[in-house]
């Protein structure tokens, strides 16, 4: 598995590891959709381990993040935790192939995206999850 999820909550974490495959992307919207089911909630996605994403691993994202996009109202954000040069290139063409329904930020520290999750729950009055009121 090169994408691993934890949903706790409002606060989704996306681990992305190694070059990516299709066959892990229905987990990830598996995930999305059970976070969207529960309410408004956030992303972390921690790309720090990955290495690549091919161009067709991309256009399968594209294709199920326009499905997943129109039931997304509860998507509040997703923080991307981005290392790597090539990292950056791959977020900024997916941007441009499926474009994000929700606010997309890039963080150098997985510590300043937590942050910025716990900030769009707070926004919204929800209530921290654990793992986020330890930074927050």
């Amino acid at each position: 598995m090169t994408i691993k999820t934890n949903l706790d909550g409002p606060f989704l974490t996306v681990d992305a590891t190694d070059v990516l495959t299709e066959e892990d992307l229905p987990s990830l919207f598996k995930a999305f959709e059970a976070a969207h089911r529960l309410g408004p909630f956030v992303v972390l996605t921690d790309t720090t381990q990955m290495k690549s994403a091919p161009r067709d691993v991309i256009a399968a994202f594209a294709r199920g993040i326009r499905a997943v996009a129109p039931g997304s109202k509860n998507w509040l954000g997703d923080a991307v935790v981005v290392k790597s040069a090539a990292v950056r290139f791959v977020l900024s063409t997916l941007v441009v192939v499926a474009p994000m329904p929700t606010e997309v930020k890039a963080f150098d520290s997985p510590t300043e995206a937590r942050r910025w999750c716990a900030w769009l729950l707070r926004r919204e009055g929800i209530v921290l999850p654990p793992e986020l009121l330890r930074i927050a």
